[in-house]
C-alpha cells in the first residue's frame, strides 16, 4: 500500500473490498476514501469556487447485509489533513488504517472514534493475482479516471465490535482514482464481479458525459460482454441491468442497496454462485436535491475528537 494520495481539488482515490457468504445471506463492503467523491460537503466547496484538498474530505464507509437485506450502513467523513498518509505499506486515516504486510495480507482496522461509530477489523489474503499490471483508464481520451482490480479473489475474515458482526467468505478488492470529480466526465456505469471455477470475471461498462460507451472486460469474460440493454428500475428510478456478463449473462438476483443515485445488488448464476454489482447514475448524483439529501447519510467528524460536527 504505497499509492500516491490525490492532491488536486476535486481529485479522489478510494480503496474497496467486499465479501459475500457462499449462500448469499451475509455480505460486507468497506471503502476508504481520500477525497470522498460522494461527499455533499466536498461537492459544495468545489461548487463555491473554493479549492479543498482531498485530505480534508477523507472517509470510511462500511455496509453490512444480512439475509440479503441492508443491516448496517456507516459513512463518516473527516478532515484528516496531514494525518492522512499512505507509505510503508500502510494507509492511515485517523484511528483507522489499511495495512499490507510483506506476505501480501491486507488488514483493515476501522475505528472512527465516535461513541456510536464503527469499530472492527477486516483481513484478507489474495487467492488470485491482479487482473492487470497497471490501472485501467475507464474512459480513454475523455478523462483520467482509473480502476485497478488488484485482488480479484481473496479469503476475507471480518470481526466487528460495532456492529456485532463476523464473516468468513471469499471477496474482492480494487481501487479507483481520478484528478477531478467523476461527474464532470462520466455519466454512468454498471460494474459487476463474479468468482467462477475458471477465475474471477469483472465487467465495467462506462458511459461518458458525451455519450461514448467504454466496456472493460477482465478475466473469463466473453469479448462481446457488456451490461444488458434490458433493465429494471429501483424505487428511486435508477436503471439496473437485467443481467451482466460475468462471464455469461448473469441475472441480477437481489437489489440490496437503493439510493437516489446508485444501486448495489447481488447476481446469481445458474450454478448458484453469488456475485456483487453496482449501477451508478452520476447525472442524478449531480442534482442539487440529491446532494442535499446526502447530508442525512454522511457524518462529518471533527478532526481532534472524532465526534459528529
Amino acid at each position: 500500500m504505497n499509492d500516491a494520495l490525490p492532491t488536486l481539488p476535486g481529485a479522489y482515490r478510494w480503496w474497496y473490498v467486499d465479501a459475500i457468504s457462499a449462500d448469499g445471506r451475509d455480505a460486507l463492503v468497506a471503502i476508504f476514501f481520500s477525497g470522498s467523491v460522494f461527499s455533499p460537503y466536498y461537492a459544495a466547496r468545489l461548487r463555491d469556487g473554493r479549492a479543498p484538498r482531498p485530505s480534508e474530505h477523507a472517509a470510511v464507509h462500511v455496509a453490512v447485509y444480512r439475509d440479503g437485506r441492508p443491516w448496517y450502513w456507516h459513512l463518516a467523513e473527516r478532515d484528516a489533513g496531514a494525518s492522512l498518509r499512505c507509505e510503508g505499506g500502510v494507509l492511515s486515516l485517523g484511528r483507522s488504517s489499511w495495512r499490507v504486510d510483506a506476505h501480501g495480507r491486507h488488514t483493515l482496522r476501522l475505528d472512527d472514534g465516535a461513541r456510536r461509530g464503527v469499530r472492527g477489523e477486516v483481513s484478507f489474503d489474495p487467492l488470485e493475482p491482479p487482473l492487470t499490471r497497471e490501472p485501467v483508464v475507464l474512459a480513454p481520451n475523455v478523462a483520467d479516471h482509473t480502476w485497478h482490480a488488484r485482488v480479484p479473489r481473496a479469503r476475507v475474515r471480518a470481526r466487528f465490535e460495532r456492529p456485532g458482526f463476523s464473516l468468513d467468505a471469499d471477496g474482492y478488492h480494487d481501487t479507483n482514482a481520478g484528478s477531478e470529480p467523476m461527474e464532470r466526465a462520466l455519466r454512468s456505469w454498471d460494474w459487476a464481479r463474479m468468482h467462477t471455477p475458471d477465475g474471477t470475471s469483472v465487467l465495467y461498462d462506462v458511459v461518458a458525459r458525451d455519450g461514448q460507451r467504454f466496456t472493460h472486460r477482465l478475466g473469463a469474460v466473453s469479448a462481446a460482454a457488456r451490461a444488458s440493454e434490458t433493465s429494471q428500475r429501483t424505487g428511486w428510478g435508477i436503471a439496473v441491468p437485467g443481467s451482466l456478463c460475468v462471464p455469461d449473462p448473469t441475472p441480477v438476483h437481489r437489489i440490496v442497496e437503493s439510493t437516489p443515485f446508485y444501486a448495489r445488488y447481488f447476481l446469481r448464476d445458474a450454478a448458484g454462485r453469488i456475485g456483487m454489482g453496482e449501477s451508478l447514475d452520476l447525472a442524478r448524483f449531480d442534482s442539487p436535491v440529491v446532494r442535499w439529501m446526502l447530508r442525512w447519510r454522511t457524518s462529518r467528524l471533527r478532526p481532534a475528537t472524532g465526534v459528529a460536527a
